[in-house]
């Protein structure tokens, strides 16, 4: 247990050191663009129209793999892994909520695993 707290400890220091100390005004402005949905959509519409052109049926299979391996990570990350670890969000965790930097809403379920990486990781597999 101890090197669970260790470890929590190690991610807020390094989290809050990304917050404050390199946050910029640039960054600031483009980095809740890529946390909205709709801004991936054009990738994926390429994605789907590329392997449909490039390798027709096969193409959809491909897409269709695509799908389920995102929808499983998705569901992994979502319902078995974050409802079992319950790690608040650092933007809801009383210790952090006065020093944490806001630019887009704070979530309100749990942060561990991220499931937005989860699923562009599966994807790039």
């Amino acid at each position: 247990m101890n090197l669970f707290v260790n470890l929590q400890d190690l991610d807020s220091m390094l989290f809050y050191w990304i917050n404050t100390g390199t946050s910029n005004a640039l960054f600031d402005a483009i980095m809740p663009l890529f946390r909205d949905k709709w801004f991936w959509a054009p990738l994926y519409l390429f994605i789907g129209t590329f392997a449909w052109s490039n390798f027709g049926k096969k193409g959809w299979i491909i897409v269709l793999g695509l799908v389920a391996t995102v929808g499983f990570a998705d569901f992994s990350s979502s319902s078995l892994v974050k409802k079992n670890v319950q790690r608040l969000r650092p933007c809801n965790d009383p210790v952090m909520v006065d020093s944490v930097r806001l630019r887009v809403s704070c979530g309100s379920g749990f942060s561990f695993t991220s499931s937005h990486a989860a699923n562009h990781f599966a994807a790039a597999l």
